[in-house]
């Protein structure tokens, strides 16, 4: 396939109305704004961003806004990969750290770049907790000069929190990204062109975080061994920020070609229109190769969509019982080639196709709203946001009366 025709595959969803936007109240922001207030939190974090980590910043933002904690959101705006286009937070955000507790949500390759420095200098002589991500099992040799910056981490599973405490002695927090219900835009599947009686199956990544580790290539496959062409379905790859990466779109749309049923759409698009787009699937596949968290497939699971995913990374901490569930793997060696700064020994997981396909399959002969239905009870229970924001205040707390957060 030319390129020219492989680029004009990648099909956007046209213009789509602006989103809602649904007010917060920060009920100790007046006093966050003076001198030193009460017990709150001050938050560093990309709140204007439209990727993962900025995301990740939001939702605690939310939570501890909704357990009245007063907050003191501070917006880093660094030069990064990704747009800055999120307005829902944007009436929050304030220049002051008037909290002992900072979380910075900025990766350590991040806090190290000169250009971070006047952003460090607002939070001095507070607490620093980093808020960092990372998706193998060893962190990269050149963030560990950061962690001289922080006091302590704050790992969003298991996963993450294992990658780090084999890293460092400094205190780490596991405490899950919580999920706030978000009402979406409204829209419906005839606002993004999709067909009304077909059984859609979505995955979706940004290619800036990296296309290789999210491995849309196996999801493709796996549904072109679950489905005859015959059969009324789709796959919809949903991804942003291709036209930056023109020769790995161009290999996804080739990967596509072949069928029909398969489309992608490369855009980005408002957080409330992707709740939207999610709502209008049927079915969430995801077989990366690795994940610290997994934002989107809790994200289906609490509107109670059948998942599938790799059984690997950090969404294994909510996903256990999820339906159709986990898929097999097998660990395989990660070249810097696939995934910049990963250590000579770093392995991921590659999924297993059959066990892919079979359970796409599945997922499509069942129907079944009672099984969705578990998969929201699951989620919800774990990631709840009120439970969330006092398990991270208490952990805080504990590192305090402990001496451990110096």
């Amino acid at each position: 396939m030319s390129a020219a025709r492989a680029e004009s595959n990648a099909l956007g969803f046209g213009k789509l109305p602006p989103g809602p936007v649904v007010p917060l109240r920060n009920a100790g922001l007046e006093r966050s704004k003076g001198a030193k207030a009460g017990r709150g939190v001050n938050l560093f974090g990309f709140f204007l961003g439209d990727f993962g980590l900025a995301e990740s910043a939001r939702a605690y933002a939310r939570a501890l806004i909704g357990a009245g904690i007063p907050v003191a959101l501070n917006n880093i705006s660094l030069p990064i990969a990704h747009s800055s286009t999120n307005r829902e937070l944007k009436d929050l955000i304030v220049d002051s750290a008037p909290h002992d507790i900072t979380l910075v949500f900025a990766n350590p390759d991040q806090m190290l770049r000169p250009e971070f420095d006047p952003v460090a200098s607002r939070y001095a002589g507070t607490k620093v907790i980093g808020c960092w991500f990372w998706e193998l099992e060893q962190i990269p040799d050149g963030w560990l000069p950061a962690l001289e910056h922080v006091d302590g981490l704050l790992a969003a599973s298991e996963f993450v929190e294992r990658s780090f405490k084999a890293a460092t002695t400094k205190p780490t927090i596991c405490v899950p990204i919580p999920l706030t219900e978000t009402a979406g835009g409204g829209l419906t599947r005839g606002d993004f062109g999709l067909p009304e009686n077909t059984f859609i199956f979505l995955t979706c990544f940004d290619f800036a975080s990296s296309i290789q580790r999210k491995n849309p290539f196996a999801t493709i496959e796996a549904f072109k061994r679950a489905f005859n062409s015959a059969e009324n379905v789709m796959l919809l790859v949903k991804c942003s920020n291709g036209f930056k990466f023109p020769v790995e779109l161009r290999e996804l749309l080739n990967a596509a070609a072949s069928d029909r049923r398969i489309r992608v759409v490369d855009q980005i698009i408002e957080h409330a229109h992707m709740v939207s787009l999610q709502r209008s699937c049927d079915v969430f596949v995801s077989l990366h190769c690795s994940e610290g968290f997994g934002l989107a497939l809790a994200e289906c699971m609490a509107m109670g969509m059948p998942v599938i995913a790799t059984g690997w990374s950090g969404n294994v901490d909510f996903m256990k019982n999820a339906w159709p569930g986990l898929v097999r793997f097998t660990l395989e060696p990660v070249t810097g080639a696939q995934y910049e700064s990963a250590n000579p020994a770093a392995l991921w997981a590659v999924a297993d196709l059959q066990d892919a396909s079979s359970k796409m399959r599945l997922a499509f002969d069942a129907r079944s709203n009672e099984n969705g239905i578990q998969n929201r009870q699951i989620v919800r229970q774990f990631l709840d946001p009120k439970r969330c924001a006092t398990n991270l205040l208490n952990a805080i707390h504990d590192l305090e009366l402990r001496g451990e957060l110096n």
